[in-house]
């Protein structure tokens, strides 16, 4: 076990220890050490399918342009602290295509209009993994991991529909959420 994975126990063993303080309204902890065990729970609940391949990278206020980097998000790439990097827009444009690509009679099966499970997503973009645990619930059913589910026009489609339902299978719920305070803290939110 590595040094990082040893401080990420310790850090779970103290929240589950000390659940006063992680129970209260707005916990407050260093921001590297949250950062980074965030980091390692999204790489291992979200699939990197469903993610961005690249997040907007805000300069100093000096450079007139903000770079894309690689998600750091995602495994293999290179770890960011989350206050470098704007977390909107995290998931991936994949999702809202296949979403599209639903049948009118399984959206009838779900009980539901498309616009309102676009709507969902939306909420799900601008929370930035906050409403995440919400929107795998609504999409992790039997209708939504079955190829015959949707409407596919050519090979292309039926492709991002196979990749979509892979990382449906493989993602799982988040345990908290992050938000940066902007000074050097973070408010961790229990999901």
């Amino acid at each position: 076990m590595s040094l990082l994975n040893y401080r990420c126990l310790l850090r779970l063993v103290f929240t589950y220890l000390h659940s006063d303080i992680i129970l209260a309204p707005q916990p407050q902890f260093e921001t590297n050490d949250v950062d980074i065990y965030f980091t390692e729970s999204v790489q291992r609940c979200i699939s990197p399918i469903l993610l961005r391949k690249y997040v907007l990278y805000r300069l100093p206020v000096k450079y007139v342009f903000d770079i894309h980097i690689p998600n750091p998000l995602i495994k293999g790439n290179n770890y960011l602290p989350g206050t470098m990097y704007h977390r909107c827009n995290m998931f991936s444009d994949l999702i809202p295509l296949v979403l599209n690509l639903l049948s009118k009679q399984s959206i009838r099966t779900i009980g539901t209009y498309r616009k309102i499970l676009l709507r969902r997503f939306m909420q799900l973009q601008d929370s930035s993994f906050c409403y995440w645990n919400n929107f795998l619930l609504l999409i992790k059913k039997p209708v939504f991991l079955n190829i015959s589910s949707y409407e596919f026009r050519n090979r292309i489609d039926k492709f991002f529909i196979q990749e979509f339902i892979r990382g449906l299978v493989e993602s799982k719920r988040l345990s908290f959420y992050l938000n940066y305070n902007g000074q050097g803290r973070t408010n961790a939110t229990l999901l």
